[in-house]
């Protein structure tokens, strides 16, 4: 159990720095995702399409280090694969689960990360949360 919270906070905080240090980026990705997203029509799905996207949109999410949504496109990728139908609960399934990550992100950074003006501030007792869990990982 303490060996997988652990794993977590390194996780957390590879996501955090890999987000801090590809911010523009990370919007753009974010924001694309979304948009994709919300542009599914459940009645009318090109297989090969979707999975092309969602695959690229996965490993896009990895480079960044994202927790929650990589897996959970690998499940949605899956239910595609499997001839199962999409739903509209499967697309909010996995919208929650980037916004799960996005949490992850604010928690560290600050509300304003996300903003068009950011005013980057690490929260001091969670980046020593942090730091002080990875160093039990790492040492």
């Amino acid at each position: 159990m303490l060996e997988s919270q652990l794993i977590f906070e390194r996780d957390k905080l590879a996501l955090s720095m890999t987000s801090m240090m590809n911010r523009e980026e990370l919007l753009t990705l974010v924001s694309e995702f979304m948009e994709y997203m919300n542009s599914i029509n459940i009645k009318d799905i090109d297989v090969e399409e979707i999975l092309t996207i969602i695959h690229t949109f996965k490993g896009n999410f990895g480079v960044f280090n994202f927790i929650h949504i990589v897996s959970s496109l690998h499940r949605f990728e899956s239910k595609v694969i499997n001839n199962s139908r999409i739903s509209q609960d499967d697309i909010e399934e996995v919208l929650r689960d980037l916004y799960t990550d996005l949490e992850i992100i604010t928690e560290v950074t600050g509300s304003s990360f996300f903003e068009d003006k950011v005013y980057l501030q690490a929260n001091i007792n969670n980046l020593e949360s942090v730091y002080n869990e990875s160093e039990k990982i790492f040492l």
